[in-house]
């Protein structure tokens, strides 16, 4: 066999699996590999909040796959990875109550987290500057910002100059766009 045709024959399978998966998965595979768990508490504190329900999906996808036992090796916690710092510190800057016991639990953590984006969205005003504080710190933005290596305006970034954190505001909003398309668009 000519590798033309093995070429050709690959591609029909793959098109005949993708046929498939459009016809008879279309719900099923989506639903396993993006999830809408937890999906009473990202609606209620997404609504809360004013964000896009997709976006908080998307955090809580790439943060922590949905495992609400997830732990970072920084020691990020619960299913949108705080930190018990900034967790104590949205404790005492916003009106939720919780207890450090409480802050991995799905519905402490993903109300924490909606919380803690809106301010930062707010902060910056421009989400990628938020989502880029939420993975790094508010601090190492503010400095980016400051730096005319990074910004030449001091209001955005060229370029994020930590590749972990850039990678993740892609993840983030690739993840988000697939949610849109999945679940929330007419």
């Amino acid at each position: 066999m000519t590798k033309k045709k093995s070429r050709k024959g690959i591609c029909i399978t793959l098109a005949c699996i993708a046929a498939f998966l459009v016809i008879c998965g279309r719900y099923v595979v989506p639903s396993v590999l993006y999830p809408l768990k937890y999906r009473e508490y990202v609606e209620k504190y997404s609504a809360e909040y004013n964000l896009d329900k997709e976006l908080v999906f998307a955090i809580i996808k790439t943060e922590s796959s949905f495992k609400t036992e997830a732990v970072s090796g920084k020691g990020a916690i619960g299913l949108m990875q705080i930190m018990e710092p900034t967790a104590e510190w949205i404790v005492d800057h916003s009106h939720i109550e919780a207890e450090k016991w409480e802050y991995a639990e799905p519905d402490v953590n993903i109300h924490m987290g909606c919380w803690y984006l809106n301010y930062l969205i707010n902060y910056f005003h421009d989400e990628d500057l938020a989502l880029a504080a939420y993975n790094a710190g508010m601090g190492n933005v503010e400095n980016w910002l400051k730096d005319e290596n990074y910004s030449a305006d001091g209001l955005s970034l060229e370029e994020i100059p930590f590749k972990e954190t850039r990678e993740y505001v892609k993840k983030v909003e690739s993840a988000e766009r697939i949610y849109e398309v999945l679940y929330f668009t007419e």
